[in-house]
């Protein structure tokens, strides 16, 4: 599990722009909790709030609490309205 965690973070510092798509799909599809909070921590990367979506996604759907953390946090961390909107509608704020 190292090794995968690990191969996560550097392929999302070294080739994000093309990888979206495969980190995002990873999120969902491996059975590691570490190795699925390192696909999220590689999908939080994206610039100009591209990844706002996909976490929200995360956020909103992944099975797994620990990874919907991950992806709270991450969201958390942009000044995106869309991550905004869903801490409200969370905290039921509207």
């Amino acid at each position: 599990m190292g090794t995968r965690k690990q191969a996560m973070f550097w392929l999302g510092q070294a080739a994000g722009d093309k990888l979206v798509g495969q980190r995002e799909s990873l999120v969902e599809e491996d059975a590691a909790t570490e190795v699925k909070k390192s696909a999220v921590f590689a999908l939080s990367q994206r610039r100009n709030g591209e990844a706002v979506p996909a976490l929200i996604d995360v956020a909103r759907k992944n099975s797994d609490p620990e990874v919907r953390k991950s992806a709270l946090f991450w969201l958390g961390q942009t000044a995106d309205p869309r991550a905004v909107s869903l801490f409200e509608d969370i905290l039921g704020a509207r």
